[in-house]
């Protein structure tokens, strides 16, 4: 005769489940899951077969995973997908943390600079800004 699954436990089952089905339609392994949320690869593997996951890391996981907590609790189908955000606009972001105030406007600085530079920029064409020395550089 088997136990009784109490409530909690099945939205634990049903938090892994929908956690594995995001993770994988937005094509990330468990290894680099693991890896941004600064754990083992067993311990988010445990996540997924449904061990309790804190208020703290189910955010994080949110964050990574562009959901809602309450879409991954299973409280809800709402807020299954969030508005995208690239890789490599979360790893931009996640440099720019790192930085101090005066990083983080050196940062600003440089980039705006780069989009005065015709190579990198999406149209390839020389934009309206009022930086000489990064049209010269371009030129």
């Amino acid at each position: 005769m088997s136990a009784k699954t109490t409530a909690k436990e099945r939205m634990n089952t049903e938090m892994g489940k929908r956690l594995k089905q995001k993770r994988e339609e937005m094509s990330v392994t468990q290894r680099q899951m693991a890896e941004t949320l600064g754990i083992t690869i067993q311990g988010y593997q445990n996540y997924e077969y449904g061990k309790e996951i804190s208020s703290g890391r189910l955010i994080q996981i949110c964050a990574i995973l562009e959901c809602s907590p309450n879409w991954l609790l299973g409280y809800h189908d709402i807020g299954r997908h969030l508005a995208p955000e690239s890789l490599l606009l979360k790893q931009l972001r996640q440099a720019f943390d790192r930085l101090n105030n005066e990083g983080q406007q050196e940062a600003v600085k440089r980039v705006k600079e780069l989009t005065e530079l015709r190579r990198y920029t999406e149209t390839g064409e020389e934009s309206s800004g009022t930086n000489p020395q990064a049209r010269e550089v371009a030129g």
